[in-house]
């Protein structure tokens, strides 16, 4: 037992005397590193972090067109980069950056912990944002969704932006919107981003953008107030739009959104104009492989009646979906103005007036619209511009598809009056189709004129006669 004890007593010390040198080695290793370390970012530091912040600045503003950056000056202290004077460098008709001061705080690992941001201003060109092709919109919305379903794996570092800017082109002048964000960690540990957009109070544009992830999922939620922006090709004004999408706590899980807003104004340049205030709501669910859609409503604000309800799904993956459409509008007239699309000249005067149902099964096929029979029905239809004019346009037309625009045989239609160039015909009755390769045909048509009547059989005859 004394030997054992004895060898245990010239075991201990060793293995002391080991630790101690161990650690005394270890620390003199890790001073050497910091020396060592210290002395390369003294020399080569401040070149080597710009040149990463820039490509990382690239990288990160490359879809918004921002292709070049450059950083004036950088400054490395214990644990924090200071750059000043950041700036873009590119085409006239590209996006434009430029930020006064951004600190960023690391972690010994070089991780970020905290970024300030002060002064920085994207200024939007018009015609420098690369448009999307219908070729590619399948690719936008799942990259979206995909970005939405892993969004929750982000981890948000400590950010401040503060007197920053955001300037979007109008043929009105430019629309400067002041934003300002911050990030906070509350008691249930999720973080937060909020980004207020407009300033605190103001009566024009306002609006609050906030990104929350927990351990349970990420929720994005967006609400504006009294947008107002026009282009030279588009207008719309909004008393509200609001968004939220919220994501699962595992990779992949599906999301769920909801959207609302007020219009009051939406004007397209070659389609027309909106003529009455009306409310949107969205509801879905899905992820980047399949998008579906629960509910869509458009409706009138005065008597909250629906003029149009869609739902479906669509599979960016595959460019493929189907949306089940109904529309019902009791006059035509109230709701949208027609004029652009069907006016002979600038200052002629148009009248659409009728009601409208519409019910269909839209089809995507890789990217091409299509539809199994979208049936329209027109009832007491209007259309008034200079040198033509028809009334009491009543019929049903069934469409078998959309690209080529095709109907399901011939197609019939009445009318009490057409005017076409000062000659007016009564009591009409067309009979018609677009065929296969998406060409109008005219089978029958039959009208009074004067004293007789005017026939047309598939555009080969021309027969006029008298009454009876």
């Amino acid at each position: 037992m004394e030997d054992n004890l004895d060898k245990g007593t010239k075991v201990q010390p060793d293995h002391k005397g080991r630790f101690g040198s161990y650690l005394k080695g270890s620390l003199i290793a890790f001073a050497s590193i910091i020396v060592l370390g210290g002395g390369f970012l003294a020399i080569k530091g401040p070149s080597l972090i710009k040149g990463m912040a820039q490509a990382s600045l690239e990288r990160n503003l490359a879809p918004l067109g921002i292709k070049q950056i450059e950083i004036e000056t950088i400054h490395v202290g214990w644990g924090r980069f200071y750059f000043r004077d950041i700036r873009s460098k590119a085409a006239p008709s590209a996006p434009s950056l430029t930020i006064q001061e951004m600190d960023v705080a690391i972690s010994p690992f070089f991780k970020v912990k905290a970024v300030d941001v002060v002064g920085a201003t994207l200024e939007l060109r018009e015609g420098g944002v690369a448009s999307i092709s219908k070729n590619d919109i399948h690719e936008k919305i799942g990259l979206l969704g995909k970005t939405i379903s892993n969004i929750k794996q982000l981890k948000l570092p400590i950010f401040v932006m503060r007197d920053c800017l955001l300037i979007i082109p109008s043929s009105e002048g430019s629309l400067k919107l002041p934003l300002h964000a911050m990030t906070e960690t509350t008691v249930t540990r999720n973080q937060v981003l909020t980004v207020d957009l407009g300033e605190p109070g103001d009566k024009k544009f306002s609006g609050q953008f906030v990104f929350d992830i927990g351990h349970k999922g990420a929720t994005i939620d967006v609400h504006t107030t009294n947008i107002d922006f026009k282009t030279p090709t588009f207008q719309i004004k909004a008393p509200e739009i609001s968004f939220w999408v919220s994501t699962g706590s595992e990779v992949g899980e599906d999301y769920k959104l909801d959207g609302f807003a007020k219009l009051d104004q939406l004007k397209l340049e070659q389609y027309g104009s909106l003529m009455m205030p009306l409310e949107v709501n969205l509801e879905g669910d899905g992820n980047f492989e399949n998008l579906v859609l629960d509910e869509l409503t458009i409706m009138t604000t005065g008597n909250e009646k629906n003029i149009l309800e869609l739902e479906g799904n669509y599979k960016p993956s595959q460019a493929s979906g189907q949306v089940i459409l109904t529309t019902q509008i009791t006059q035509l007239s109230k709701v949208w103005d027609f004029t652009p699309l069907i006016a002979a000249h600038a200052n002629d005067k148009v009248s659409v007036m009728g009601k409208v149902n519409l019910t269909s099964e839209l089809l995507w096929e890789k990217g091409l619209l299509k539809t199994s029979v979208l049936a329209l029905d027109l009832k007491g239809g209007v259309v008034a511009r200079d040198g033509f004019s028809i009334e009491g346009a009543n019929g049903q037309i069934l469409f078998n598809t959309l690209n080529p625009l095709t109907t399901k045989g011939d197609q019939r239609l009445t009318a009490s009056k057409l005017s076409i160039a000062g000659i007016d015909l009564k009591n009409l009755a067309l009979e018609y189709l677009f065929d296969t390769k998406g060409f109008f045909q005219i089978n029958k048509f039959k009208a009074e004129a004067l004293s007789g009547n005017v026939k047309v059989h598939r555009f080969q005859r021309l027969v006029i006669g008298q009454k009876g």
